[in-house]
């Protein structure tokens, strides 16, 4: 009976008493286990160690004595030692050298680094702080299959691959750029082998790229995230044992990556490749240890579990589930664990990323709900032991790891992602242990920011995330719109949770309270995290963003957190009651929601933090303002204020008053559903779901609004699928408390400086993203656009090849949408969720009201961070265009943000705000918002706006802001004018701010007059650009996409400015009418100078497709939009006229026959008449208008007629004086056609530019006694017989016609002969008067005077002979400008003559100046006046090509010309033409060209002149082509022409840089015995030349020669003379003449300093070189950009940081500011600078050319 009492349900007593054992709890602290039988002799104990260690049944024997670690240790070293001894991989095939990390051990090769590699932390993850390293790893393999992987940091430019020993390295260099050397490259998408070719997929950063290689099938393969993205090189060579491939990679500057040979388990293993580093060989042992430990955590899972009676009686017999049996086999096991680890330390780390976080990851579980109660059972047996803080070390770091590299996959969300790690680690860092263990790790902030990061989906990621598409309007399945909705909600929801974790984890850091003397407050870690982080990041919003950063994921995540906390509270009330702020209700109300009394501590503008020490604050720099306006008295100060104190009292919407603000209201959100899209609107979250963290707390609801929100509004992230108690917000274990009271209260985190961070954050980081976000949205419009205009193409088409063209087109354009779907979906997803719009939402209003309340305290507006108002600008508008969309468009300014329409009001033209930039953002933002209705409706209610608005635009319609306050006025001013209304179109004009408008305009005429005037201005500068844009294309019978791109922005800029001219003149007509004609007069002249520009277009089909964009209709770029406001223009001043107060004053009819081209106006008036304009209204309202015009046009032509009769009556009258109406002195004997100007032969001569002198010109006269006529073609007089006296027929001479009062003589003719040789003596008497009233003109004009003013005093004396003077001296003295102003006075003059003599000139100024665009500008204004370019025109436009900076632009433009002028008959290429070219070839060093241009010459029946040898047998010498030089020289001999110098230093220069001394000697002889003497640059050349070949004694030689022959050395002969020495390793010879010169007491010029320098680095001494250069003031020498550029080469190769350093400092003195080219030929020294022998060289003048350029303060 006693043994029938212990049994229980047939269960054997020793388990029953184990069982009970457990609830009983009789004797807690029993230590021990006893085995006891059942009645078949199976012990229970026993059976449960054997499934626990994975023993076969009956392996144990009964246990004597009690279950202890001692037991379980010697049952490990019995049954599992033996089995992983069996584990031996194989190793044969690669070879690894020690680096002194250990055998085995694999990293870099340190002596095959090029460049700087900086290993950021170890073991490999790397940074190249150079512009392109290069590494090798110190291990190759010969034959196998192996592998390595490589972590992305970065997603730059890497050269990623395997390379022989014998690849070079070189700062340009790398990976992939020689033979035996195969690389892949993401960023540019290309594999590597000496060429480049397309392979692969784009990459991201946090992708792992597989690198593989395998030497049986001798291939190499690159994986991506584990997917093979193909074979990348095929039948590589085969190597053997001592020589192989070696692991390599190359970085840019800045890029980062880790390296992993096999010391850490791979991320994505491949089959069949072998790690180079072998793991472990304690890892499989461990791995086991670690399974047995799963398996007895598994037993407690199951005894945990409710089942059956008769399921647990099953599973009873098997396994023995016991709270008593678990302490004692897991510390066991552990014992034996460390112990494993302890006596492998190299394998430590592969344990703990491997197996060891495979177990925990195990344990807890990947997917919700987790396990919490195993793993603190199984992290409390693992803390007992001191080595466990290592392990977890790795633990973490692993886990940070896995979260940058995790991807979300559609299949497994939403659990995908980074989720699974984030919930591990949130987990173990509530054990205080752990947290103190992270926080005191070196690596704290990276480890950090690994968590918060997140992979961004590259477009092949986003296809398989996505993989079905549809979009409105597709023609996709039904089927497709769902698929595509389940995907972006499983998307979404997979971004929550990650979102929430994230926030858990920043909750767990804040509620940290450090260790440290004297306590900190919560939050103090965070802040630190924050400050370092916003540090590093600085200037991450820049083009060009600094090295070493990662992508903006972790400021996006850190930004969502930030926010969250803000507008939905922290979830936990007040955090151990330190957060400041907090509301003391208790309630947890976000600090954006909270409304009534609000404040904000100014220091947080005061204080020059680290990570804002760069930023620009409102009024300027920090250091600037601190100085001119201190506030060292005002730091503790709070600014406090009621919110919406700021807006008017009937239209304040706030967060305490009846209506909420958007952020906070109900409204029906039916709105959203039935957005254009449907599949854009944010999915719910499961409702099943417990937030962990709420998103709103009730009080929220309760505070701004006096229901629950809706559903639709709180929308909320979905939180995981656990119970409150296990994953609500549990505080750190055993945290540590600081009472509120502290003496640290100050330094308490605030939630002002989270915003503060907030803003810093979103302008750094958020921002790029909305821009991106923003891109793809138009972007994907535009798309759908084109797609629908394709297909409708389509069906129109029948045409085969059409149709086969159009269905191509039709593909690209589909996958264009498809890729801009997918883009937006995943931006709408991770950007756009409902939770943040209301924060953003909030923070605009927070914001705005602050910088509204801080506007009235000028000495702290100015001290504001301009991220405050970009931030709060660009937030604004990111919600105005969010899709879907947050609010309904018309409440959503009016309900919390009417504060934003006052402050960009007040301020975008506010002088306190220094950055024009931000000005220029809030002006643009009014454009913006005042197009559309709802908005406008805003400003239309504002106060400010409408007492502001209208004066302050007028004032900003300046040089810089005239496009947008353009706009800004067109938009108010809409509707009013001719034609504005197309197709019945709404106009919704603006009818207050017209009124208001006009009402500033008549009020304030200054501002007025001062608007005007820039209008006009601007309207005809916009004109000219256009026409001159429109003559490019056509000259180039092409249209090209930006070229058409511009046109179209430049004809809409002028449309909508003569629309307001419009405006003006309906509004104002006053201003026209009354008082002087002047503005009349200009608009005048304006309306015709456009219609000229409009109807004189040759080719009207080419001027609308140049204005016609792809898809766009013809009818919205037709000339209609220019000539509708002409139009209204013509009609507002004819209406205006007819009132009596206007009628006494201007005649409009008078003004307008006065103008000087009756023609062009009366075309373009019928023009105007005739145009279809019923495709622009509807109905017959314009009838009237254009009837009025037509009555107009009627009475113009009639007045113009009478004036001409009346001028033909006056001309017969005058006509008999036969005076010159431009002189008046002298007879009028010349005529000039074809507008039969008669005046007399010195004048017109003079006008026409002519090569011979005044003197010349009378003698030819006196000569001939014969009148002129004069073609506007001719440019020389010729008195040689004419060559074409067959053509004297009347048809062939309908030019020339005679004066009609003057007696028939000979005619001289003006033609293009040779121009005669002008003959040297004394000035001419006209010359000097000439030239010394030009000297007079030059000394009267200044600021106080302008240049037109002083030549109106001088108009009785000034000629155009003196106006081409006065050109050529403003050239001179770089004021272009003001040669602009004496070509419109010339053009005022009654003796202006318009010919190509002025605008040749001009056209050569300007080039010289390098304005090119000017040049065109003349160039074109020469052919609308009605001259006809001929070759010497062309000739200047070629040579102001030149002088652009884009040589190569240059040459070709040049190139078009010549080719342009062969085809035509008056401007063939004369010799002039091919020297110019000639030259300019030969200085590019374009051997071919040089050739074909003179092998084009010799085809021509233009002789070569001796300029036209010397260019080209210059070229040939620069490119060391002797022999094709010498045979040049013979054709030069042959065709009778001498050399002259400049052909001697030529063949000199080139044989001596050749080294051909015997043939530089002969020609030396040559020209001492000729007539030419030698000139300095001619021994300069010699003596360089000697030198670079150390031949010392003959270039000594030659300068005795030189003084011999009493030639003056100069400054560059002493150069030459040092650089010679230099060269021949004279140094000290070389300082004694630098020494000699110095104490001559000459200037010294900065160019001989660097010679002296430059011989000091050459011959490897930098210290003296440095010491000459702390020298250099001394002798009175101010180095320049040379100076420094060759210094820093120097002391680079040298390896001289110290010197490096003190020059940097000294440049940044010097205001030197280097830029890239700067370090890239610095970089170029390590490989050139020993051998560059051409690094000075004498050139024509003997200057070496290293030092000829000019010198410059930006070094390029």
């Amino acid at each position: 009976m006693a043994e029938d009492s212990l049994r229980i349900g047939g269960l054997s007593s020793g388990l029953a008493v184990i069982l009970n054992s457990g609830d009983g709890k009789e004797n807690p602290s029993k230590p021990r286990l006893v085995s006891y039988s059942d009645e078949f002799g199976q012990q229970s104990v026993e059976r449960a160690l054997e499934y626990v260690f994975g023993l076969p049944n009956k392996s144990l024997g009964p246990l004597n004595g009690p279950v202890d670690s001692s037991l379980v240790r010697s049952i490990i070293k019995n049954y599992l030692y033996s089995d992983s001894d069996s584990l031996v991989s194989n190793r044969d095939g690669v070879c690894i050298s020690d680096n002194g990390s250990g055998p085995g051990v694999i990293g870099l090769e340190k002596f095959s680094i090029c460049g700087e590699i900086r290993i950021v932390k170890p073991p490999l993850l790397l940074e190249s702080l150079a512009v392109f390293s290069s590494a090798r790893a110190n291990a190759y393999v010969w034959k196998g299959k192996w592998m390595y992987e490589v972590i992305l940091e970065t997603s730059g430019i890497q050269q990623l691959g395997w390379a022989t020993i014998s690849c070079p390295f070189t700062d340009h260099k790398g990976v992939g750029d020689a033979d035996d050397s195969y690389a892949f490259d993401g960023r540019r998408v290309r594999k590597w082998n000496k060429e480049a070719e397309p392979y692969g997929q784009p990459w991201v950063a946090g992708d792992v790229i597989g690198c593989c290689i395998d030497l049986a099938h001798d291939e190499i393969s690159f994986y991506r995230n584990g997917v093979s993205l193909g074979v990348a090189f095929f039948g590589i060579r085969k190597m053997g044992p001592g020589f192989g491939y070696h692991p390599a990679v190359s970085l840019s500057q800045g890029e980062r990556c880790e390296l992993n040979f096999g010391a850490r388990p791979f991320k994505y293993p491949i089959d069949g490749y072998h790690p180079l580093q072998a793991s472990p060989s304690s890892s499989s042992f461990v791995k086991q240890l670690l399974d047995c430990l799963s398996r007895l955590l598994d037993m407690q899972s199951v005894d945990r579990a409710e089942h059956s009676s008769v399921e647990r009686l099953r599973r009873l017999k098997r396994f023995v589930s016991l709270e008593d049996l678990f302490y004692p086999v897991s510390h066991g096991i552990c014992e034996e664990f460390f112990s494993v680890v302890e006596a492998d330390c190299q394998g430590a780390e592969y344990i703990g990323w491997g197996p060891l976080l495979l177990f925990f990851m195990g344990v807890f579980g990947v997917r919700a709900p987790h396990d919490w109660l195993s793993l603190d059972r199984v992290l409390d047996v693992f803390l007992e032991f001191q080595g466990s803080h290592v392990m977890f070390e790795h633990i973490i770091n692993a886990l940070s790891c896995a979260c940058k590299t995790a991807s979300l996959v559609l299949t497994e969300c939403p659990y995908s992602g980074s989720y699974s790690y984030l919930a591990l680690v949130c987990h173990l860092l509530r054990r205080e242990q752990l947290m103190v263990l992270w926080w005191k790790s070196s690596d704290f902030g990276f480890l950090f920011e690994g968590f918060l990061s997140r992979k961004s989906p590259n477009r092949q990621d986003l296809q398989c995330m996505i993989p079905s598409v549809w979009w409105a309007g597709s023609c996709e399945d039904v089927s497709t719109e769902s698929s595509m909705l389940l995907a972006t909600t499983a998307l979404s929801d997979a971004v929550s949770k990650i979102e929430e974790k994230h926030r858990d984890l920043c909750l767990l850091v804040i509620q940290f309270i450090p260790p440290l003397s004297p306590p900190q407050f919560p939050g103090s870690v965070f802040r630190t995290f924050v400050q370092n982080l916003l540090l590093k990041y600085r200037g991450a919003d820049r083009n060009m963003p600094p090295p070493g950063i990662l992508s903006n994921s972790v400021l996006v995540s850190l930004y969502t957190v930030i926010l969250h906390f803000l507008s939905e509270g922290f979830g936990m009330g007040n955090i151990c009651g330190w957060l400041k702020s907090c509301d003391s209700s208790g309630h947890d109300i976000g600090f954006l929601h909270r409304g009534g009394c609000q404040s904000f501590p100014i220091s947080l503008f005061l204080k020059n933090d680290t990570h804002r020490a760069e930023l620009s604050r409102l009024g300027g720099s920090f250091s600037h303002l601190s100085k001119s306006h201190p506030m060292h008295d005002q730091e503790a100060e709070v600014i406090r204020w009621e919110e919406g104190c700021m807006d008017d009292e009937e239209t304040r919407v706030t967060h305490l008053t009846k209506q909420k603000p958007c952020c906070c209201s109900c409204y029906d959100m039916e709105f959203t559903k039935c957005s254009k899209y449907p599949i854009r609107t944010t999915t719910k979250s499961s409702r099943h779901h417990c937030s962990a963290i709420p998103e709103r707390s009730a009080q929220v609801a309760a505070e701004c609004s006096t229901g629950s929100l809706n559903e639709e509004i709180s929308d909320k992230p979905s939180s995981s699928d656990q119970s409150e108690s296990e994953f609500g917000y549990r505080p750190v274990q055993h945290m540590r408390t600081v009472p509120r009271d502290s003496d640290l209260a100050s330094t308490s985190l605030r939630e002002e400086e989270l915003l503060d961070a907030l803003l810093l954050l979103y302008h750094i980081g958020l921002a790029p993203n909305f821009k991106q976000a923003s891109y793809y949205m138009s972007h994907q419009s535009q798309s759908i656009s084109l797609l629908e205009e394709t297909d409708k193409q389509i069906r129109e088409r029948a045409c085969k090849e059409q149709l086969k063209r159009l269905k191509e087109t039709r593909n690209n354009y589909r996958e264009e949408v498809i890729d801009c779907v997918r883009h937006c979906a995943w931006y709408r997803v991770s950007l756009f969720s409902r939770w943040k719009q209301r924060g953003m939402y909030a923070t605009c209003m927070w914001v705005v009201q602050l910088l509204l309340v801080l506007s009235k305290l000028d000495s702290v507006f100015i001290y504001i961070p301009e991220f405050y108002l970009e931030a709060l600008v660009d937030c604004f508008h990111v919600l105005r265009k969010s899709d879907p969309p947050f609010v309904p468009p018309a409440i959503f300014i009016k309900q919390g943000l009417t504060s934003f329409v006052t402050f960009v009001i007040t301020h975008f033209n506010d002088p306190r705000i220094s950055s024009a930039d931000l000005r220029d953002l809030l002006l643009q933002s009014i454009s913006v918002l005042v197009q559309y209705r709802e908005y406008l409706a805003a400003f239309e209610s504002n106060e400010v706006a409408k007492q502001r608005m209208p004066k302050a635009l007028l004032s900003a319609f300046d040089n810089r802001s005239w496009i947008p306050v353009t706009n800004i006025l067109l938009r108010l001013c809409k509707g009013s004018g001719f034609g504005s209304s197309k197709h019945g179109e709404s106009s919704s004009s603006s009818i207050i701010f017209q009124g208001l408008l006009r009402e500033a305009c008549i009020s304030d005429e200054e501002l007025f007059s001062a608007f005007l005037n820039r209008l006009f201005n601007t309207l005809s500068w916009t004109m000219t650009e256009f026409s001159v844009s429109i003559r490019e294309m056509q000259e180039k019978y092409q249209v090209l996409e930006f070229q058409q791109r511009k046109c179209c922005v430049i004809f809409d800029l002028s449309c909508n400015l003569a629309r307001l001219l419009e405006f003006c003149t309906h509004e104002i007509p006053q201003a026209f009418l009354s008082g002087p004609d002047t503005n009349l007069r200009r608009l005048t002249e304006l309306i015709v100078f456009i219609l000229n520009y409009i109807t004189s277009a040759s080719d009207v089909e080419f001027f609308d497709l140049s204005l016609r964009r792809h898809g766009q209709s013809l009818e919205k770029v037709n000339r209609g939009m220019i000539l509708a406001p002409l139009v209204g223009i013509i009609v507002n001043l004819l209406d205006a006229s007819t009132d009596s107060k206007f009628k006494e004053h201007n005649d409009i009819v008078g003004v307008f026959a006065n103008m000087d081209c009756p023609e062009t106006m009366h075309y373009g008036l019928q023009y105007m008449l005739e145009y279809n304009w019923a495709t622009s209204f509807r109905g017959e309202a314009y009838v009237p208008k254009l009837c009025q015009l037509e009555n107009f046009l009627a009475l113009l032509i009639s007045r113009t007629d009478s004036k001409k009769i009346e001028g033909l009556e006056c001309g017969e009258n005058d006509a008999d004086d036969g005076m010159c109406c431009i002189c008046y002195a002298l007879e009028a004997d010349a005529q000039f056609i074809p507008c039969s100007h008669r005046s007399c032969y010195v004048c017109i001569t003079r006008h026409l530019l002519n090569s011979l002198s005044y003197q010349q010109l009378q003698t030819t006269k006196a000569k001939n006694k014969m009148p002129l006529i004069l073609s506007p073609y001719s440019l020389q007089l010729s008195t040689f017989p004419s060559p074409f006296k067959h053509n004297s027929s009347p048809t062939n001479t309908s030019f020339l016609t005679q004066p009609c009062n003057l007696p028939t003589r000979p005619i001289t003719r003006i033609s293009c002969a040779t121009r005669p040789r002008r003959k040297t003596g004394s000035s001419k008497p006209e010359d000097a008067e000439a030239k010394e009233l030009v000297r007079v003109l030059m000394r009267s004009f200044g600021d106080k005077e302008p240049l037109v003013k002083t030549l109106s005093r001088y108009v009785r004396v000034v000629r155009c002979e003196h106006c081409f003077l006065l050109f050529e001296e403003l050239g001179k003295t770089d004021k272009w400008l003001q040669c602009l102003e004496v070509f419109r006075w010339m053009q005022k003059q009654r003796w202006y003559i318009a010919d190509n003599g002025v605008y040749s000139k001009l056209i050569t100024v300007m080039g010289k100046k390098g304005r090119t665009r000017m040049a065109m500008w003349l160039f074109s204004e020469m052919r609308n006046s009605g001259c006809r370019p001929d070759s010497s025109v062309y000739n200047a436009l070629i040579t102001a090509h030149l002088h652009s900076r884009d040589k190569a632009k240059a040459l070709d433009k040049a190139l078009g010309y010549f080719n342009k002028m062969k085809g035509i008959e008056r401007c063939k290429p004369n010799v002039v033409t091919y020297n110019i070219l000639l030259r300019a070839f030969a200085q590019a060093r374009n051997v071919d060209q040089v050739n074909a241009l003179f092998k084009d010459l010799a085809e021509s029946c233009i002789a070569p002149d001796i300029y036209t040898f010397n260019g080209v047998m210059d070229a040939y010498g620069k490119n060391g082509m002797i022999r094709e030089m010498e045979s040049v020289l013979s054709r030069m001999k042959s065709n009778q022409c001498k050399p002259d110098i400049i052909t001697f230093n030529v063949l000199i220069d080139s044989y001596g840089k050749k080294q051909e001394f015997d043939k530089m000697e002969q020609v030396f002889k040559s020209l001492l015995r000729s007539k030419e003497k030698p000139t300095l640059p001619t021994f300069n050349s010699m003596i360089i030349n000697y030198g670079k070949a150390r031949l010392k004694e003959r270039a000594e030689n030659i300068f005795k020669k030189m003084t011999d022959m009493k030639y003056t050395p100069s400054f560059i002969t002493y150069e030459s003379l040092i650089m010679m020495y230099g060269f021949c390793d004279c140094v000290s010879r070389a300082r004694e003449i630098f020494d000699e010169i110095v104490d001559s007491g000459k200037e010294m010029k900065v160019s001989t300093l660097n010679v002296m320098l430059e011989v000091y680095c050459r011959n490897g001494l930098p210290m003296e070189a440095d010491r000459l250069f702390d020298k250099a003031n001394n002798i009175g020498v101010i180095p320049d950009s040379s100076t420094y550029k060759l210094l820093y080469k120097a002391f680079t190769k040298a390896d001289m940081k110290d010197l490096v350093q003190k020059l940097v400092k000294e440049m940044e003195k010097d205001g030197i500011v280097p830029n890239k080219r700067f370090f890239l030929e610095a970089l170029e020294a390590f490989g050139s600078l020993p051998a560059s022998p051409d690094s000075v060289r004498a050139t024509r003048s003997g200057r070496p050319e290293t030092y000829a350029k000019t010198e410059v303060k930006v070094i390029n």
